[in-house]
């Protein structure tokens, strides 16, 4: 049985202010796409597409939260409070 959070999958809008609240924190802490994806082991255009609103493009929901609170954590955010649309 599959549990409830794993069927939900936010709306392009809510993937992009999750995205570009990223990218944002990104920018300031000094960071390029290439850093953020060195430093988590991950491919820079899988980066770019989360910031983008397209990290749906390359994986299910489920792995894309995962990796977004990984990134989150790595710019000091806390993503329950930088992306609350989205249960994390």
């Amino acid at each position: 049985m599959v549990a409830d959070d794993e069927r939900y999958s936010p709306s392009l809008e809510v993937r992009q202010r999750v995205g570009a609240a990223l990218a944002a924190a990104r920018l300031e802490a000094g960071l390029s796409v290439e850093d953020v994806a060195g430093r988590l082991n991950l491919r820079a255009s899988f980066i770019v597409a989360v910031e983008e609103g397209r990290g749906g493009d390359h994986m299910d929901w489920a792995y894309e939260r995962n990796h977004i609170r990984s990134i989150a954590a790595l710019l000091s955010l806390d993503p329950h409070e930088s992306v609350p649309e989205v249960s994390l």
